[in-house]
């Protein structure tokens, strides 16, 4: 994972290769080389061992040792937010609301951490303000999309441009972009151990943090199926053979990114890999 965030912010001067025009197409840039090098890194997922995303508290802005947080806690929840996405802002007011009523129930054994994924702290500040929900409730913690929202989402990453004047690198940096919006996501920990994590929505939080206490399973709500989760025909990263990731990697090149976008927007579990060809 280090090379692969070390590459990444070598490669940050590439993020305008995506364009998006008044009407929200994408407009591909041509590109040419000889080969083509695609990093796969799936985030962590049910069953893992938890990845304490770093950042500032939101309001003190102090840095946060998330990781003794978790090492605390028997029940741990990260919720991800942004300003720019109203649902998760509902998702921070609502939850806080109903974490208010437990914390007596709970104390010190439970907290929530509403992570925040705005590129600019002081607007991320300002936007939790406006919620009015007390940060002794619910720790509101600004960990930076362009630096780690890699740690519980599902980064695409390219090293060397396709050949034939593929979109491919456009591709990959809008789907990875594209993942950052990708909220309001949640991760369900439990002793250090993730036990969910998906769209916060496609879970009863309240009843899910009751039922790890008491040494039960997550409470899932019946919903039509977001953008995060399993999606059927979406390939397991950790299932595939070479050859399997060989061909997902050249269905990346190709200019039509459905594919693309099914596995970027799935929930899969899988070491990082590299797929390559000459």
């Amino acid at each position: 994972m280090d090379d692969t965030r070390d590459h990444y912010d070598s490669s940050a001067s590439h993020e305008d290769d995506v364009l998006n025009n008044s009407d929200g197409d994408e407009e591909w840039e041509d590109v040419e080389a000889d080969n083509v090098l695609v990093n796969l890194n799936i985030a962590p997922s049910v069953g893992d061992k938890a990845v304490a995303p770093y950042g500032k508290h939101l309001i003190s802005n102090r840095q946060l040792d998330v990781a003794d947080i978790i090492a605390n806690h028997q029940v741990v929840v990260l919720e991800y937010w942004a300003a720019f996405a109203p649902p998760s802002l509902q998702m921070v007011q609502q939850d806080a609301a109903a974490v208010q009523h437990r914390q007596a129930e709970w104390g010190d054994r439970v907290t929530v951490l509403a992570c925040n994924l705005d590129d600019d702290f002081a607007s991320a500040q300002s936007a939790f303000l406006q919620l009015q929900v007390s940060s002794e409730v619910i720790m509101p913690l600004h960990v930076n999309a362009e630096e780690n929202a890699r740690t519980y989402m599902i980064d695409c990453e390219y090293a060397c441009p396709f050949s034939c004047a593929s979109p491919a690198p456009s591709l990959l940096r809008l789907t990875l972009r594209r993942n950052r919006t990708a909220v309001p996501m949640a991760v369900v920990i439990h002793n250090g151990t993730i036990k969910w994590r998906g769209h916060r929505d496609d879970i009863n939080l309240i009843t899910s943090i009751n039922n790890l206490l008491d040494g039960g399973a997550i409470q899932l709500e019946t919903r039509t199926p977001h953008t995060i989760g399993p999606k059927p025909g979406v390939p397991d990263l950790a299932s595939l053979d070479e050859d399997a990731i060989m061909e997902l990697c050249d269905s990346i090149a190709v200019r039509n990114n459905t594919s693309t976008r099914a596995v970027i927007d799935s929930t899969i579990s899988a070491t990082p890999r590299q797929c390559s060809r000459p």
